[in-house]
């Protein structure tokens, strides 16, 4: 009913129209989702307020987005399931992990936690899928949000004190989360390879990609530890630096932007 719909209007556009599929137990509020969806779909740069261009839209929209009734896994499950099935049409994909800091100008929020810079927000840990050949994007199945609790963070940060490796809270696991989820939903309906910065590089990630099976480029961040090469124990970087160089790529990069602590 709701996908008829969709199809037969000229306002909706196509990232928009995935989410006709949404199990959020009424269909008013699918209704309403599709509506957000093609409101921030015409320009996904400006602000909700700016996007839902009426003030009777923008106060739906908040009743929308405090409802309990549905979680932000409904919301997305017509996406990621629209994503694996651009996957298995592409067969071989990459799927590149990262987590991004949204950090809330201001006075502290009920529910926010501090950053790795200080400031207040979240942690963002997402999932992007892409085409191995043309990198298409396909998708966004995985986002898992986190939130530090700043007192017991910072005198963690402050003392460079290690987690426990049984406690089930420590935040490296999301890495390990993701990917899980990831190998389980392909199932080998198509083949990927996970790409993961530095913050990846820790064995328990890398026995976790073994025991998946999964295949996986990881940027090393921790050249100063020493591994065997041969009967040898070495550096890192002087194994790495033995390595004939096959390819050269020259790719241009914008500057990071300093932040103030």
């Amino acid at each position: 009913m709701i996908k008829d719909v969709v199809r037969n209007s000229n306002s909706i556009g196509r990232a928009a129209e995935e989410f006709a599929g949404a199990q959020l137990g009424d269909e008013r509020r699918t209704k309403r989702l599709i509506k957000i969806a093609a409101a921030v779909e015409r320009d996904p740069a400006i602000s909700f307020p700016k996007a839902m261009r009426a003030d009777a839209e923008l106060e739906a929209f908040y009743r929308f987005i405090n409802n309990d009734g549905f979680s932000a896994a409904h919301i997305l499950e017509p996406h990621r399931e629209a994503t694996w099935d651009r996957a298995k049409a592409y067969g071989d994909v990459l799927v590149i992990h990262d987590t991004t800091h949204v950090e809330l100008p201001g006075e502290p929020r009920s529910g926010m936690g501090l950053t790795t810079t200080g400031h207040y927000g979240f942690l963002a840990h997402v999932s992007l899928v892409v085409s191995r050949r043309g990198q298409t994007p396909l998708g966004v199945p995985r986002i898992e949000t986190l939130t530090r609790s700043g007192k017991k963070w910072s005198i963690r940060k402050k003392k460079r004190r290690l987690v426990e490796k049984d406690n089930p809270s420590r935040e490296s696991l999301r890495w390990i989360r993701a990917v899980e989820d990831v190998e389980e939903a392909r199932a080998d309906k198509f083949d990927a390879l996970h790409v993961i910065d530095a913050e990846g590089d820790f064995f328990e990630l890398f026995s976790a990609m073994h025991t998946t099976g999964a295949r996986f480029i990881i940027r090393a961040g921790q050249l100063s530890r020493n591994v065997m090469d041969g009967e040898l124990k070495r550096p890192l970087v002087d194994v790495a630096s033995d390595i004939k160089q096959r390819v050269t790529r020259t790719i241009e990069i914008s500057g990071r932007k300093q932040t103030m602590g």
